[in-house]
C-alpha cells in the first residue's frame, strides 16, 4: 500500500513540474499577493489534475476517445481560455509584493477556482498521465482494486499538492526583497508568457484540424 502511495506522489509531483500557463500565474500571484495565494492557486490544479489523473487510471473509454478524436477543437477552446487569462494578467495593478495578511475567503475561493478552470480546461492532461501510466501497468492494474487505486489517485494528489507547496514557499521568501516595478514587469512578462501559449495552442489545434 505504501509503495501504490509513494508511486502516486512521484507521479502528481513530476507531472506537475514545468512552465505551463497555471505555473505561470501561480508565480504570478505569489509575488504579487503573497505565497498563500500562490498556494491556493496551486491547489485549484492539483485538484484539476488528479480528475484528468483519475480518468486516465480507470481508463473511461468514452472519455479518452472524445479526447483524441477532438485534439483541435479541444486546442482551439484552450486558446481562447489562455487569452482571458493572459489579457486579465496584463490588466493587474501592481501590488506590495508582500500581502499575505489580506487573503479574504472570497479571494481565496476566486483564485483557486480560477486556477482549477485554467488546468481543467486542459483535458490533454488526460494524454499526458495515459502515457505516465503506460509506463508503469503495475499501477493501472490496481484500477479495478478500490482501495490500492484510491491510494494512487490519493499519491497523486499529494505530489502535486507537494509541487505547489514547495514552488510557493520559495517564491515567497524570494518575493520578500523584491520591488513593486519588479511586480508589474512580472506581470507583463506573465501575459505575454500565457499570450504565446495562446497563440500556440490556437495554431496547432488549427494544423490539428486541416
Amino acid at each position: 500500500m505504501i509503495l501504490f502511495l509513494i508511486k502516486g506522489i512521484v507521479l502528481g509531483f513530476a507531472a506537475s513540474v514545468g512552465l505551463g500557463a497555471v505555473t505561470i500565474l501561480v508565480i504570478n500571484r505569489t509575488f504579487r499577493s503573497g505565497r498563500a495565494s500562490g498556494f491556493i492557486s496551486g491547489i485549484g490544479s492539483a485538484l484539476s489534475d488528479t480528475i484528468y489523473a483519475t480518468i486516465a487510471f480507470l481508463g473511461m473509454g468514452l472519455i479518452i476517445s472524445f479526447i483524441e478524436s477532438n485534439q483541435g477543437y479541444i486546442r482551439i477552446f484552450i486558446m481562447f481560455v489562455l487569452l482571458f487569462f493572459g489579457v486579465q494578467t496584463w490588466l493587474k495593478k501592481s501590488r506590495p509584493a508582500v500581502n499575505q495578511n489580506k487573503l479574504s475567503s472570497k479571494k481565496s475561493f476566486n483564485m483557486f477556482a480560477s486556477c482549477f478552470v485554467l488546468a481543467l480546461s486542459n483535458p490533454m492532461m488526460v494524454i499526458v498521465y495515459l502515457g505516465i501510466f503506460a509506463i508503469f501497468p503495475n499501477l493501472t492494474n490496481s484500477a479495478s482494486d478500490w482501495p490500492q487505486g484510491g491510494i494512487v489517485v490519493a499519491g497523486i494528489f499529494s505530489g502535486a499538492l507537494i509541487w505547489w507547496l514547495s514552488l510557493t514557499f520559495f517564491l515567497g521568501r524570494v518575493s520578500r526583497n523584491v520591488s513593486d516595478r519588479f511586480v508589474k514587469t512580472l506581470n507583463q512578462i506573465s501575459s505575454i508568457i500565457i499570450l504565446a501559449l495562446a497563440l500556440y495552442s490556437g495554431i496547432s489545434g488549427i494544423i490539428e484540424l486541416i
